[in-house]
């Protein structure tokens, strides 16, 4: 909702595409606000008025099965989330940086927007310790794509983490099921 009254107050687009069926997913539920918040925050912040910002989330391959991993990659059974936008973007050699901690942006559109640096850096760490992957795709002047893949099952999982979640002991929520906006 808060993301909907910003994008109204920054005359922006933004759409949310989610599938119509329930997906469970053993995630920290906390941590996985954060990552989308901040990335959320950071597509509205370099976009310009009249721009968009999209969200959107698809299955690849079941949900009801384990995530698989080839050369460490996912390559099937994961959540995908995407969220585009249409603002300033990147060049190459800003994008092989952007999760360094503290690195801020140094191309002239980039800095109109001040921040701590810190925010990409946790988001991939909060990604990698949920076993996900974040990848971006950018241009300048065209908008960047952030891709969060999130592993369906269990097996990705050490026994440890997996008796922490079943259980409810603190540092990570059961699983979470993601639905589908209700209009």
């Amino acid at each position: 909702m808060i993301f909907k009254q910003k994008a109204e107050a920054l005359h922006l687009e933004y759409t949310i595409d989610v599938p119509q069926q329930n997906i469970s997913l053993y995630i920290d539920r906390a941590k996985l606000e954060s990552v989308v918040v901040n990335l959320l925050s950071n597509a509205f912040k370099y976009s310009s008025a009249g721009g968009s910002v999209q969200i959107r989330v698809t299955v690849v391959g079941s949900s009801d099965s384990s995530a698989v991993y080839e050369q460490q990659h996912l390559t099937n059974h994961y959540l995908q989330l995407a969220i585009q936008d249409h603002g300033v973007g990147m060049d190459t050699a800003e994008m092989n940086r952007i999760f360094d901690p503290y690195y801020q942006a140094t191309h002239t559109e980039s800095m109109q927007v001040m921040g701590t640096g810190i925010g990409l850096s946790l988001v991939k760490t909060y990604v990698d310790a949920h076993q996900g992957e974040v990848l971006v795709t950018s241009q300048p002047g065209a908008g960047t794509t952030f891709l969060l893949r999130l592993p369906f099952g269990t097996t990705h999982l050490d026994a440890n983490t997996l008796h922490r979640m079943t259980v409810g002991d603190e540092p990570m929520p059961v699983a979470a099921t993601l639905s589908a906006p209700t209009a």
